[in-house]
């Protein structure tokens, strides 16, 4: 959930107000759909909170005002991803469609920032260090205008701080900063949001998406990539910038209609440490093309659901035993980037989108039984290679006093015979028994460790609630 306070309902109502005049609005705030207590956005309840905004707008000779909105205003509190909130609004609007509007798509994001919020955290000299987490709602390509409220409740210092932390964020956003609350701003939100559509609006419903962030930066260069024919949100520049960051973001998009959207769910995983990236690779590959994964995965016995798309980082090793790293990882049903090293100081995260209720759990589970396990080894027995090895070193050493060996067979001085070395069977029963001793340490050695991690999956899937 985002900040109390942030901004977002009254930099919306204040844009609903101030445009009123000139602009059919159709303004929903959803409560729970951009937060659905799993670090992730609930489409079913967003698309419930379109289908009944939209009831209001009744045929004038039922009394009501009788006109369709022309352009949607979302409302979204979350600390999700900006990306994860835009794929859950874009398989919503496909419920627009049912009530006989085109098919809308997003004209501009506006992350809302509350600057004493946002620089809440302080280190030991008192300077604001903003949380970042929340520099995720404010990422290139993805937020077209930054609002930054309360400015006058920050020192210059600070407020330099946080404008340095969003200009490395995101250098193509449009900055509006405003001394008091959100509302303030109301006059330059809106135009923003007029000039966010163009002459595409007149073939299609648009929306803009205001987002609220616990603690981002903020940047202030000029939009530069508004376009006559275009939306804001896909102008060139800001497409590109898509591309170059989160390049399949948008692979898993439904086609346009309800029977395909039903139940698209994106939320966001935190990874079990220390995967093996030979078993990972394979399962979560299988189970996006549309298999079980089970295969792939020693010790799942199901999945339940599609996996659409993931992106994210994880720590995980490149061969079992070996050292683990982060490493990014970004698939789709349309597309597969090898996974390549991620920086060390990488948030271990996954956004995911699937379909189906178990999704979730089910990738969980799939994650825990990729993980770089140690495997019980079975014990030793007396092999070909085995004899072979006692034979050459009994054949260098002396044999026992009282035994002679004729080029063909062993005699004692007893006059018993023998084909085989009268110490063989011996030696061979000794060189299995130590050995099982070895295999004997490192088993108990591994149980411990099996042990240790059945009991961390245990808290992993407590602490996601799917215990």
């Amino acid at each position: 959930a985002g900040l109390p306070g942030s901004g977002v309902s009254a930099a919306a109502a204040a844009v609903v107000a101030t445009t009123s005049s000139t602009t059919r609005w159709l303004h929903v705030s959803a409560e729970g759909w951009a937060d659905n207590g799993a670090g992730g956005a609930d489409v079913t309840v967003l698309r419930a909170a379109l289908s009944a905004a939209l009831a209001s707008f009744k045929d004038p000779m039922d009394g009501g005002a009788g006109e369709k909105p022309v352009r949607l205003l979302v409302e979204a509190t979350s600390l999700a991803p900006l990306q994860t909130l835009l794929l859950t609004i874009d398989a919503a609007f496909v419920s627009l469609v049912a009530h006989g509007l085109p098919m809308p798509h997003i004209a501009a994001v506006v992350t809302c920032v509350d600057a004493p919020r946002a620089l809440e955290l302080e280190d030991a000299d008192g300077n604001g260090r903003a949380s970042p987490s929340l520099l995720d709602q404010c990422t290139a390509g993805f937020a077209q205008a930054i609002l930054i409220s309360e400015t006058d409740s920050v020192s210059e210092s600070k407020l330099r701080y946080l404008s340095s932390l969003l200009s490395a964020a995101n250098p193509m956003a449009t900055t509006t900063r405003t001394p008091y609350g959100a509302r303030a701003a109301a006059s330059t939100l809106a135009s923003i949001i007029s000039n966010a559509t163009t002459t595409a609006a007149a073939a299609t419903a648009t929306a803009t998406t205001i987002a609220t962030t616990a603690a981002v930066a903020t940047a202030t260069t000029e939009a530069t990539d508004a376009d006559s024919d275009v939306a804001l949100f896909d102008a060139p520049g800001q497409a590109l910038a898509r591309a170059l960051i989160a390049p399949h973001w948008r692979k898993a998009q439904p086609k346009h209609s309800g029977a395909t959207a039903a139940g698209l769910y994106t939320f966001t995983l935190p990874p079990p440490p220390n995967l093996d990236m030979h078993k990972l690779v394979p399962a979560l590959r299988s189970w996006i093309c549309g298999k079980s994964g089970v295969e792939s995965a020693p010790g799942l016995t199901d999945t339940q659901g599609e996996l659409l798309l993931l992106e994210g980082v994880v720590s995980a090793s490149a061969s079992p035993g070996a050292a683990a790293s982060a490493v990014s990882l970004s698939l789709s049903r349309d597309a597969f980037w090898p996974p390549k090293e991620a920086a060390a100081a990488a948030q271990l995260a996954l956004v995911a989108v699937g379909r189906g209720d178990g999704v979730r759990a089910s990738l969980a589970r799939l994650l825990l039984a990729c993980r770089d396990l140690p495997e019980l080894v079975a014990p030793a027995v007396a092999s070909d290679d085995d004899r072979a090895a006692v034979m050459k070193a009994l054949d260098e050493a002396p044999l026992p006093e009282g035994w002679h060996y004729t080029g063909t067979a062993y005699i004692n001085d007893e006059g018993e015979k023998s084909a085989e070395h009268p110490l063989l069977s011996s030696a061979l029963a000794a060189s299995v028994a130590t050995r099982n001793a070895e295999i004997d340490a490192r088993n108990a050695e591994a149980a411990r460790t099996l042990a240790a991690a059945e009991a961390s999956a245990a808290e992993y899937l407590s602490k996601l609630q799917l215990s």
